[in-house]
């Protein structure tokens, strides 16, 4: 929750829900040139002691915004899904100019790697983070190529289309090497080689009735 505030603070952040961030201008504008320019801009003659300065965003999201980074205000940050998680970094690297926020934010991403690996791509591809885009894409090798294609994350559109085709180019390349390995075929309906455990998943599973390849 916002801090208290104390007799250095010199001006407050306003949510859209008129929840007020009291912070230290000089913090902001080392960590961001947009509120350093916006704080070298000559203000107009105010009575009030500190200055308020209305965003756009919710408390939530600023809470979490600030959560990530700023001195004092750290706190195990939480996200409810990866799209939140998307929205503040994309309000910290690309509105704020958080400089020190994409590192640290970064590390959030590695908590979806299992359950939303095309969702972490995506997002390392828009920031040009290759090796967690490399990263990625391996996990998303424990899905079936129906499951990557039948659930599109809202992700991708931040992306060029060729980056996502990239993505299931190297997925059918590495089962295609897989099937030309030396392979164990076994008629018994006990395991499959590549099903989908992912809950979301939509495609049929219409391979529990097919002969299963295995890796020796």
């Amino acid at each position: 929750m916002p801090q208290p505030f104390d007799e250095s603070t010199d001006a407050i952040l306003r949510s859209s829900d008129d929840l007020d961030f009291p912070v230290h201008r000089a913090v902001l504008a080392l960590a961001s040139p947009f509120f350093r320019d916006m704080f070298s801009i000559p203000q107009p003659d105010s009575e009030l002691k500190v200055p308020i300065i209305p965003v756009a965003e919710s408390s939530l999201i600023l809470e979490k915004l600030l959560g990530t980074w700023y001195p004092g205000m750290e706190a195990a940050v939480t996200f409810d899904r990866i799209d939140q998680l998307a929205e503040v970094l994309e309000l910290a690297v690309l509105k704020y100019e958080f400089r020190v926020a994409g590192p640290i934010m970064r590390r959030y991403l590695h908590d979806y790697l299992d359950t939303d690996a095309v969702g972490v791509y995506a997002i390392a591809c828009r920031y040009h983070w290759g090796d967690l885009a490399r990263k990625a894409a391996r996990h998303s090798l424990k899905l079936s190529l129906p499951c990557v294609l039948r659930n599109a994350t809202p992700q991708l559109r931040h992306i060029p289309a060729n980056l996502y085709h990239a993505l299931l180019r190297y997925h059918n390349a590495c089962s295609s090497v897989s099937g030309s390995l030396g392979l164990l075929v076994l008629s018994s309906r006990t395991w499959a080689w590549m099903i989908c455990t992912n809950d979301s998943c939509s495609a049929p599973k219409t391979l529990l009735n097919q002969t299963r390849k295995f890796l020796l």
